[in-house]
């Protein structure tokens, strides 16, 4: 009887510590597939939750570019350009208007002008994008309020958005090649831009503000 009961009770030492062993035995996953990430910032944003800062994928935001017409009331909330310094802003921001330039060029449009106003906006839109990366301010408003903000009238524009790419020219390739982005680039109701350029915690934002 002893036997049974020492053998009875080996088994259930056994029984119990047979799932915490498998349990520390499975891998760890220490990353997230890219198409599950963009599924889950889409689910994010459709529920309108924040997702918080931080990330390493390099893209234009997932939405295609936001366009808008009419005139714009809205958020009076501005926050500061990030802490990247002006010259390499301006920089960034002539070669992307270049850029710009030469694909409307080929597409038979009228250049774009560098508008200084819609550039101030254009740098707070991508100082905010480290907080909510999204066509939505973070204080819920839309981005392009941010024109009304600095004071620009239009009747019509648009924004685009992208994070993570560290060249005027890896982000001009990226907008390019999404087609929500490439038609703000290329819309024939556009005379002037806006560049904004952000770096916030390593992360480079990117901006590009568009009105007739």
């Amino acid at each position: 009887m002893n036997k049974k009961r020492l053998w009875a009770s080996a088994a259930l030492v056994c029984a119990l510590m047979t799932p915490a062993a498998q349990a520390a035995s499975l891998p760890q996953r220490t990353s997230v597939p890219a198409h599950f990430e963009t599924a889950w910032e889409q689910l994010l944003e459709q529920f309108g939750i924040q997702k918080p800062a931080g990330g390493t994928t390099s893209k234009p935001d997932s939405n295609g570019g936001n366009t808008n017409g009419g005139g714009v009331n809205g958020g009076t909330n501005q926050e500061g350009s990030g802490n990247g310094d002006s010259n390499a802003t301006t920089s960034a921001a002539q070669a992307i208007l270049s850029r710009v330039n030469t694909a409307r060029a080929q597409n038979g449009l009228s250049p774009l002008t560098l508008d200084s106003a819609m550039t101030r906006a254009a740098n707070v839109r991508a100082a905010e994008l480290a907080k909510r990366f999204s066509h939505t301010r973070p204080n819920g408003a839309r981005g392009l309020t941010a024109l009304a903000e600095a004071g620009v009238s239009y009747r019509a524009a648009g924004e685009n958005i992208a994070a993570g790419q560290q060249t005027a020219q890896a982000v001009m390739a990226a907008w390019m090649n999404s087609s929500g982005h490439r038609a703000n680039i290329l819309s024939a109701k556009y005379s002037r831009l806006g560049v904004g350029q952000a770096v916030v915690g390593g992360r480079t934002y990117w901006v590009q503000l568009f009105a007739d």
